[in-house]
């Protein structure tokens, strides 16, 4: 019986151990996209544009800012959800995330609901979002 311990401990955990951490690899990088989804809407959510600018591409980051200007201002976001997160098939740096997103204007106050197509690459080690529009529902 110890004889078949020592066998599990001294092969099988290496195996275990060895094709687990191959499958971490692919899995850490959709991982990393997703926190990085929802750290760029989590900003949008709570306000911080600046910081969600952060995930824009350098060259639309400025015309991010200025179009989401008046968010703060009139409109609120209640909630957001990501429903639908899809690497492109010909290309693993592009994604299409799909994004529900609850919000309101505080001159109305009434609940509205939009899904959003948003459009990811990833830069080096980092994803950037390079366009985002309506799908469905109210635009904001």
């Amino acid at each position: 019986m110890k004889r078949f311990w020592c066998v599990c401990v001294l092969v099988v955990v290496p195996v275990v151990a060895i094709l687990g951490g191959g499958c971490a690899g692919g899995y850490g990088e959709n991982e990393q996209l997703r926190r990085q989804v929802d750290q760029f809407n989590d900003s949008v959510r709570w306000g911080r544009y600046y910081s969600a600018a952060l995930f824009i591409r350098d060259d639309a980051r400025a015309d991010w800012l200025h179009s989401h200007r008046e968010w703060g201002r009139d409109l609120r976001i209640a909630d957001y959800e990501v429903v639908d997160s899809n690497l492109e098939p010909n290309d693993s740096r592009t994604a299409v995330i799909r994004v529900v997103v609850s919000w309101y204007r505080l001159s109305e106050n009434e609940i509205q609901t939009t899904m959003l197509a948003q459009r990811w690459r990833r830069q080096g080690r980092t994803w950037q979002l390079i366009s985002e529009e309506v799908e469905e529902g109210t635009p904001l």
